[in-house]
């Protein structure tokens, strides 16, 4: 991966860590959503956006990713309060 690439970071984000239900959303470097899903576990939904996952819907995923930032990209998975991260929370008050 080049220097570049490594700042295109596409934040992979969902609300909660329980084994159920679970939505979430990728987002770009500049808080545009690329994709989301809705999985029935927490390691279906790592796998369907792409997270652990090359076949399938993570494949789909992964090809929405390569079309935003052809050059590479780095995959950030976060789990949480989004208001924690400082780039989610700079995304949200961009919309404001």
């Amino acid at each position: 991966m080049t220097p570049e690439a490594a700042k295109k970071v596409i934040i992979v984000f969902r609300p909660h860590a329980r084994n159920e239900d679970c939505a979430g959303v990728a987002y770009d470097k500049d808080g545009n959503v690329i994709a989301y899903h809705i999985s029935s576990t927490v390691d279906w939904f790592r796998s369907d956006m792409g997270l652990t996952g090359k076949t399938g819907i993570g494949k789909s995923k992964l090809a929405l990713y390569a079309a935003q930032y052809p050059d590479g990209y780095q995959l950030e998975e976060f789990i949480g309060d989004w208001r924690t991260h400082p780039k989610l929370k700079e995304f949200d008050n961009k919309s404001a």
